[in-house]
């Protein structure tokens, strides 16, 4: 049993616009069904609630069962540092569903070890605007907290759904905060800020996690790579190929993207980080966008240049 503090409250509140105050309760029952065999996926289910989600260790992700292949919302969490801090990934799937999206990420990300999924439990499923709802709010969430770093590339966002059917969404979110908390992956969610999280990072500068603010631009103009360059894709789910124009921009089939994020999601049609997605032939072989930046910023900071701490993925 989970009782929310006053300060939980206040912030819950706050999500719906004080649409859902005088309806949330002081505690919630998170029921969770532990199977015999300790390497299979957790259970939870909330009393009360439609909502139902499961854990799944990587290593063990086979055993999740095939009732898991229905729509839904995920997280991939990776695992929490000394300071208590931990990235995580949010994703949704609609068809086939969950089951089958949170496997192909297998070969697509190597960065996690665990899954937490999210369904509506019993009758029917949640169609693509609420996966798409429940994504872009899951994803909000986890931004505005100090103790998270995302590993998506853009931000996710569906508001096709009514604002009733919005409010209605809203159930799902404690929820999965107390699975995250229990789980030892807590999400600050009082006066806790992106900014101090910015700060935070500040504070150590020799942080690999620390983000960037250079540009594709940028490395035309170090000559790290070469206008005209064709790019590749790095996921072998989703080949394509594209072109650097001298200005920094993508060219993607009849589309041109100032950033590697968005020509990545063209060709994906989900969230992808596109400088890890995109990589360059050098004489060296095959290498990503990340890894060019990375050597830039370092060529900077070796000559004290300033450096930003937001990305423009």
């Amino acid at each position: 049993m989970i009782r929310y503090s006053p300060e939980d409250l206040d912030w819950i509140h706050d999500l719906g616009r004080h649409e859902m105050e005088g309806h949330i309760p002081t505690q919630t029952i998170l029921t969770t069904l532990i199977p015999a065999d300790l390497d299979a996926p957790l259970e939870i289910s909330i009393g009360h609630s439609v909502v139902s989600m499961a854990i799944a260790e990587r290593a063990h992700l086979s055993r999740l069962a095939v009732t898991w292949d229905v729509p839904g919302a995920y997280l991939l969490l990776d695992r929490p540092d000394s300071q208590g801090r931990w990235g995580a990934y949010v994703g949704k799937s609609s068809v086939p569903g969950l089951r089958t999206r949170i496997r192909q990420q297998l070969r697509t990300r190597g960065h996690w070890y665990r899954a937490l999924l999210v369904r509506r439990e019993g009758g029917a499923s949640l169609h693509s605007g609420e996966t798409g709802w429940l994504e872009g709010k899951l994803y909000d969430i986890l931004h505005d907290s100090s103790q998270v770093d995302l590993h998506n590339g853009n931000r996710p966002r569906d508001l096709s759904i009514s604002i009733d059917d919005q409010r209605n969404m809203l159930a799902y979110v404690p929820p999965v905060l107390c699975a995250l908390r229990l789980i030892g992956h807590g999400v600050a969610t009082g006066p806790m800020s992106r900014p101090a999280a910015a700060e935070h990072r500040r504070s150590r500068p020799g942080d690999r996690r620390m983000r960037s603010a250079t540009t594709l631009a940028d490395l035309v103009a170090a000559g790290l790579i070469q206008p005209g360059a064709r790019l590749f894709s790095s996921s072998p789910s989703y080949p394509a190929e594209a072109v650097l124009g001298a200005d920094g921009w993508i060219r993607y089939g009849q589309q041109s993207h100032l950033k590697p994020t968005s020509a990545a999601c063209a060709v994906t049609g989900t969230s992808v980080n596109g400088w890890d997605f995109w990589q360059v032939q050098t004489s060296n072989g095959l290498v990503k966008l990340k890894e060019l930046r990375r050597r830039l910023d370092e060529r900077l900071a070796a000559e004290g240049g300033d450096q930003n701490l937001l990305s423009p993925s």
